[in-house]
């Protein structure tokens, strides 16, 4: 970041376009603001500085802003020749203080006022500040607030703490019936358990089936479904909820070919 120094002994002058610069009192409070960001005081990529590395050739860099050591650095456009036979490149600050800048004193004294600070890319053989490719000011917060719940967490006041889990889950119903073939049969078909009615409807290559149960109060539940094979073709593509309510349940499978299948279908119903 670029300062503006003060110095013993009273400046004779001080031009407008000196207010742009930052004084160098307002540093230490950036500096805590990124530290506090970056948790750790890590340096990173604040924004922009998107980076094109092709081996044997230039680094081609694109402007933005770097936190190193704390400090806020503007990059500049640049590029970067490969000077130690790698590709890695790393940010370095740089330190100038042009002649526009310098003042004449009260005390007779001529200092250089204007501090301009910049990170620059550099070529390395290995990285020991911040990669050009490091991390970015986003990649950091995700780190920071990356939580994983905790099942076992009874403090609410935790990060980790699960809010409404449930207490308990219960099978509320469980039945079964005789799918048979995919694909082939229509009408009533046998059932047992919970089941009040288990019809079929076919056609093609899919066949639906709807099971009616006593009323569970609520459409609101998990249900598991199983097919046995009972020792026909396993040729069988998947299956969907067509329908659920506090009473009924369709199930729609399919299969890839015209193969024989006899299933029994497995259902239970979880709240």
């Amino acid at each position: 970041m670029d300062k503006r120094l003060k110095f013993a002994g009273g400046e004779i002058e001080l031009s407008s376009d000196e207010i742009n610069l930052m004084p160098e009192s307002n540093h230490g409070a950036i500096e805590g603001i990124n530290k506090g960001l970056t948790a750790t005081g890590q340096d990173m990529i604040a924004s922009g500085v998107f980076a094109v590395i092709t081996a044997g050739s230039d680094a081609i860099i694109q402007e933005g802003f770097v936190v190193l050591n704390g400090e806020t650095l503007k990059v500049d456009a640049q590029e970067v020749a490969e000077t130690e036979g790698s590709d890695l490149y790393e940010f370095q600050k740089v330190t100038t203080y042009p002649s526009t800048g310098e003042r004449n004193f009260r005390d007779n004294t001529t200092h250089l006022v204007y501090e301009k600070n910049r990170a620059i890319a550099v070529n390395v053989a290995s990285i020991t500040t911040l990669s050009i490719v490091g991390d970015t000011l986003i990649d950091i917060l995700k780190e920071l607030i990356r939580i994983q719940s905790d099942w076992n967490q009874t403090n609410v006041n935790e990060p980790d703490y699960i809010k409404n889990k449930p207490t308990s889950v219960s099978s509320v119903m469980i039945g079964e019936c005789h799918f048979g073939d995919i694909g082939a049969g229509s009408g009533a078909i046998s059932f047992s358990g919970d089941l009040l009615t288990a019809t079929k409807i076919s056609g093609g290559n899919y066949s639906t089936v709807t099971v009616t149960f006593p009323d569970v109060g609520t459409s609101n539940y998990t249900i598991s479904a199983n097919f046995i094979n009972l020792g026909g073709n396993t040729d069988m593509k998947g299956w969907i909820i067509e329908q659920q309510t506090s009473t009924t349940i369709s199930i729609t499978t399919s299969e890839e070919s015209g193969n024989t299948q006899d299933l029994t279908l497995r259902i239970q119903v979880l709240k």
